[in-house]
């Protein structure tokens, strides 16, 4: 899986190949990166049913599923997320979905917000079928 980490990606020159993951950052400064690297973390705003969640993606490596799981279950602490379900997407404000398998810090900025998609709302897009 190709993409560019979160702390190179702002200096990754126009139309060069991906790097993978933190060798980027080995590669532009010599040295991976550290804990106490001056880059914050990526926060994301998940949006569960009527409830909000800043959930911190450290450099945003995690794919998108990870972060509809997050949202899910500390939603439901109790049960760990089983009085919802699985997750059935994620989608921005506009409504576009975004694909599971992606990378958030490749299709999503620092302070981005997001909607889980439920079994509910799945269906009741698909008119009830």
């Amino acid at each position: 899986l190709a993409l560019q980490c979160a702390h190179c990606r702002p200096y990754a020159p126009a139309g060069s190949s991906p790097l993978q993951g933190r060798e980027a950052c080995t590669l532009l400064s010599g040295k991976p990166p550290s804990f106490t690297d001056s880059v914050a973390p990526m926060h994301i705003k998940v949006h569960v049913r009527e409830k909000t969640f800043n959930v911190s993606c450290g450099d945003g490596g995690q794919r998108i599923a990870w972060l509809a799981n997050v949202g899910i279950i500390r939603y439901d602490d109790k049960t760990k997320g089983l009085e919802l379900g699985a997750p059935q997407g994620i989608r921005l404000e506009d409504g576009t979905r975004l694909n599971m398998e992606d990378v958030v810090c490749t299709q999503l900025e620092d302070g981005a917000d997001v909607w889980v998609l439920l079994k509910e709302d799945v269906a009741s897009s698909d008119g009830g079928a």
